[in-house]
């Protein structure tokens, strides 16, 4: 959709032309070079989030992001949700969830996604979660590994972008003798 505005200036021979094009979710096609999913709710080509409708994709592992350069030259926006990955366990104690980071109305490019990678389980110490980034433009820690019967620090896994959309496995923190779960990257488009 474009708008196109004018009007001429007084005593001048000349005249300013605006151009509004906006860049709705519906247009937007990705190239992912990593693994993701769109998540739509059943029977539509959408996901509704507080009674909005968005475009939602899910990053699971790490890769490249690329749109068409018109949606790029047009300065599109949108949301991210980082999430960072779970630390892993001791034989005693679970390791920690991954962080949460939000950034709302983004100008999107083309740009690399880092997906954390679950920390191992270890006897008497686990390792910690691997950070998940969006570009140099924001990033989310992992959760800190177990150590002996001590669980470290992590954080709550909240909903992404603060949503009724809920994903509490992502980043969870492992269990007893387990591996802490991948983080990931979502990425929303309003409609």
């Amino acid at each position: 959709v474009s708008l196109i505005s004018s009007f001429v200036m007084p005593d001048y021979d000349s005249r300013i032309v605006f151009t509004l094009s906006l860049v709705s979710g519906t247009d937007v096609t990705i190239t992912y070079t990593g693994t993701y999913e769109e998540i739509k709710d059943t029977g539509l080509d959408y996901k509704v989030m507080n009674g909005i409708k968005y475009r939602l994709w899910k990053f699971t592992t790490s890769g490249n992001l690329s749109f068409s350069d018109t949606l790029v030259e047009k300065g599109m926006v949108g949301d991210v949700h980082c999430r960072g990955a779970g630390g892993g366990s001791s034989d005693a104690a679970a390791g920690s969830n991954g962080y949460d980071m939000c950034e709302k109305s983004l100008h999107l490019e083309n740009t690399s996604i880092v997906v954390g990678t679950g920390g191992v389980h270890g006897d008497s110490k686990g390792k910690r979660g691997g950070v998940s980034s969006f570009g140099a433009d924001i990033e989310a820690p992992g959760g800190s590994p177990a150590t002996g019967s001590a669980s470290g620090n992590g954080g709550v896994l909240s909903n992404p972008f603060g949503s009724d959309y809920v994903d509490s496995t992502t980043g969870l923190g492992g269990a007893i003798a387990s591996n802490g779960a991948n983080g990931a990257v979502w990425l929303r488009i309003s409609i």
